[in-house]
């Protein structure tokens, strides 16, 4: 074998999930490499909405300011059927430092984060991809690590295609799978998914708001579909419709008023024209083990729900926080490798908590319409934790186990 650097954890994935991950072992000193195989941070944002709790996280670590300069404040999330307004959940009454949803791209959360991990000395290892995990030694895992990049072929018309212009080995105390939906590193784990309902697709349309959208995230059930209005900085919004099935997606203009005028005949603020359409495609899932030995996953790596309420995201920043610290203990203060199992059987109940319709309850006190809609209410609720066990609390519904 080839002469194998080292590091105390190789974190596999630099998207939000990851690169908070990074950011939380830089700060308690533990030594670690961060990879992607993807050329830069994402230029368009998917999730883009941060939960009370993780804004109390990023000021603990002095990181909240530059994420709110590039923020729009949200403080209610009411539901919609057509025109009618049915039920309204009031971050104001939260007692929390941060009682609100921050909303900005993705990109520029990213942007934030990979700055403090160079302010500590890291850079992200853009284009490297993990190709192979060895977990055959007791004390370490080995990952070999190609580092690809673009080279024009062809002659005489040039095509850019991608090539390996090397490869390293890693060999790693830890490796945290922050990795995706498609993750490699829960490949080689051969942890299965449990799937959590059913496929939803989304067509999204971002574009610049003739009229104010103000500081409320806005949910419209029509037709069993579930669409969202997001306010973002600067005068954009975003909405989401839920659909049937990718065919039913089309990124014109005129869908987009067809979409608004069926769904949220309230909102009057149609561009002249569209900044940005796409179709997205979400399937829930959990894992039932988040990980052994000297591997561990956090974010989509580990699950998926619905992204109305940003769980995958927000939650995981809370694992990665858990992983950070956890591992610290055992690397500088000895503390036995078995707080890594807590971390994985913690973590798995918090999402059969979210994720099972079973563990709704409604109070006398809920609505007719949000006892019909409870299950669809929970997942949509952009909070975590005892957040959303209070925000919960203001309808009449609470979850078992959270």
């Amino acid at each position: 074998m080839a002469f194998a650097q080292k590091t105390e954890v190789l974190v596999v994935g630099a998207g939000p999930v990851g690169l908070l991950t990074a950011v939380m072992l830089a700060e308690r000193g533990v030594d670690c490499w961060i990879i992607d195989r993807a050329r830069r941070t994402n230029v368009r944002s998917y999730a883009l909405a941060l939960h009370p709790q993780t804004l109390r996280m990023l000021d603990d670590i002095g990181l909240l300011e530059p994420v709110l300069k590039q923020a729009n404040l949200l403080r209610r999330t009411s539901f919609y059927e057509g025109s009618t307004e049915r039920l309204i959940i009031d971050y104001d009454k939260l007692d929390v430092r941060h009682p609100y949803i921050a909303v900005l791209p993705q990109s520029a959360l990213e942007a934030v984060l990979e700055e403090r991990l160079r302010q500590k000395g890291i850079e992200v290892r853009w284009q490297h991809e993990l190709i192979e995990l060895d977990l055959g030694s007791p004390d370490h895992a080995t990952a070999t690590i190609h580092h690809t990049g673009d080279a024009p072929q062809g002659y005489p018309v040039l095509d850019i295609q991608p090539m390996v212009l090397g490869r390293r080995t890693v060999k790693a105390r830890y490796v945290i799978g922050a990795d995706g939906y498609h993750s490699t590193v829960r490949k080689v784990l051969e942890i299965p998914r449990v799937p959590c309902g059913n496929k939803m697709y989304f067509s999204l349309y971002e574009f610049e708001s003739t009229q104010d959208v103000g500081s409320e995230m806005r949910i419209v059930a029509s037709d069993g579909m579930l669409s969202v209005l997001w306010p973002l900085p600067g005068g954009w919004c975003r909405w989401a419709f839920g659909i049937a099935n990718p065919g039913e997606h089309n990124s014109s203009l005129d869908q987009l008023r067809r979409l608004v005028g069926e769904r949220a005949p309230w909102f009057s603020g149609l561009p002249l024209e569209i900044g940005w359409a796409a179709c997205v495609r979400f399937e829930p899932y959990r894992l039932d083990t988040f990980g052994s030995g000297r591997v561990w996953l956090t974010g989509d790596a580990a699950h998926l729900s619905s992204p109305l309420g940003v769980h995958s995201m927000n939650v995981a920043f809370h694992e990665g926080h858990d992983l950070a610290s956890r591992i610290f203990e055992i690397l500088r203060n000895s503390v036995p490798e078995d707080i890594l199992l807590a971390y994985s059987s913690s973590r798995r109940r918090e999402w059969q908590a979210l994720l099972d319709p079973q563990q709704i309850e409604v109070g006398p006190a809920a609505s007719s319409w949000t006892r019909v809609n409870a299950h669809r209410i929970v997942p949509s609720i952009p909070a975590a934790g005892r957040d959303l066990a209070a925000l919960l609390a203001q309808v009449g519904v609470t979850i078992r186990d959270l």
